[in-house]
């Protein structure tokens, strides 16, 4: 005869919006609780290699965080105090002391638009002049380099003119050191493009449907 199966404790998470979305990070150990759709922040985060029990990350910060957990940081997107973004690095054990926080893209006249952990790196997404233009940074948050794009264009995961990058990534990631996404240009249908990271080169891996 089996045993009576454990009960689960269930954990009081005291979020501030009635949406809520878990969402493993790149190195599969931490998950960050993101609330509220339309101005996302990771309230909470888990580590699975720790306690097992989710702690405050950024609940009482003021503003938008968009970003991805890079080594032992948390690379994020935030409008605090900067309308079209800036780029800080936050570690993971010192959340809540903004100290400890590091700017790595100041606010400018060009839009942060998405960040995205590949491998031990962070890719970045902004608009220059409307344009999408792709960044590398590691861990430290020293800039690698430029990817170099097929064009002036939109980075895309999705087929159409428009970014929601405020609900959804703008890229995939496919592999420890790869991104994938669509491109297109005013010109040209969108095309699927694959990225490695550490060259800095892409794959086209689909052309554009003729129109």
């Amino acid at each position: 005869m089996l045993d009576e199966p454990e009960q689960a404790t269930r954990e009081q998470i005291a979020a501030t919006h009635f949406y809520m979305r878990p969402v493993v990070a790149a190195d599969k150990r931490h998950v960050l609780l993101f609330v509220n759709h339309l101005a996302p922040r990771p309230e909470f985060i888990l580590d699975t290699q720790g306690d097992g029990l989710w702690r405050a990350f950024l609940k009482d910060q003021p503003g938008i965080f968009r970003g991805a957990v890079v080594g032992e940081k948390f690379f994020a997107i935030t409008d605090d105090g900067a309308p079209r973004g800036r780029l800080v690095s936050i570690p993971l054990q010192t959340s809540c002391e903004r100290a400890t926080w590091r700017e790595i893209l100041p606010h400018s006249a060009h839009v942060l638009a998405d960040v995205i952990a590949a491998g031990d790196r962070a890719v970045v997404l902004d608009y220059v002049d409307t344009y999408s233009r792709l960044r590398v940074f590691d861990v430290e948050g020293r800039l690698e380099g430029e990817i170099d794009l097929p064009g002036k264009g939109l980075v895309n995961r999705t087929a159409g003119c428009y970014a929601f990058f405020n609900i959804a990534s703008s890229m995939l990631r496919s592999k420890a050191d790869q991104v994938d996404f669509l491109f297109s240009r005013p010109m040209a249908s969108p095309a699927h493009y694959s990225v490695n990271v550490r060259t800095r080169e892409h794959t086209q891996v689909t052309g554009p449907k003729r129109m």
